[in-house]
């Protein structure tokens, strides 16, 4: 319910979401979501300055947590300016790097940079090499029944290796920099798989 596009290589929160019981299944609970016509966790985006953007996986969209307790509202209030939370659960820089680049398009005062917890996630098969899922395995029902059929065996592989992830950062903050946009980098990686992403 909560996303649109291709589940295995690139997706989005769907728009205008007004989704009351999102299950958080690892702590049993349930949590609210709502998003804007951008399909953001969040307001509608400011139409001028300043408003700062903030960039990254779930730990910047709230996995598990009410609106009013996520950090991106926390960090709004104290500032007294509009944070506009664009974290996608599940993104590592391979596909937060084409959305991040859309949202700076629209021309926030400061971008947050907050990947690198999914990007040194282990995976069978990294983020850079994935392709677009083919037919019929992009259905509801492929996905269902192969969780059926099969279990899934964690890999060896890094989603986004650190030169890769290195690369990746490298070139938002140019892109954020050419575009008149001050950059913070938000170090996400000290639950991740790879220690090495923090130190990047």
């Amino acid at each position: 319910q909560l996303y649109a596009g291709d589940p295995g290589y690139d997706w989005r929160l769907k728009p205008d979401l007004d989704l009351q019981r999102v299950p958080h299944l690892e702590e049993g609970t349930f949590f609210s979501v709502r998003t804007n016509s951008d399909g953001l966790r969040d307001e509608p985006i400011p139409a001028s300055r300043p408003w700062v953007l903030a960039l990254g996986c779930s730990t910047t969209f709230g996995w598990g947590v009410e609106q009013s307790d996520v950090w991106t509202e926390v960090l709004e209030q104290a500032l007294g300016a509009p944070v506009v939370n664009a974290g996608i659960p599940g993104h590592s820089t391979e596909q937060g790097r084409e959305w991040g680049k859309s949202l700076m398009d629209r021309s926030p005062s400061l971008v947050l940079l907050g990947w690198g917890l999914r990007d040194a996630q282990r995976t069978t098969v990294p983020d850079t090499e994935r392709q677009p899922t083919p037919f019929p395995r992009n259905t509801r029902l492929y996905r269902k029944l192969s969780q059926w059929v099969m279990t899934s065996k964690p890999g060896n592989l890094l989603r986004v290796s650190e030169k890769h992830y290195q690369q990746n950062m490298t070139e938002m903050i140019a892109y954020a920099k050419s575009h008149d946009i001050k950059v913070l980098l938000v170090d996400m990686t000290a639950r991740s798989d790879s220690p090495r992403h923090g130190r990047v």
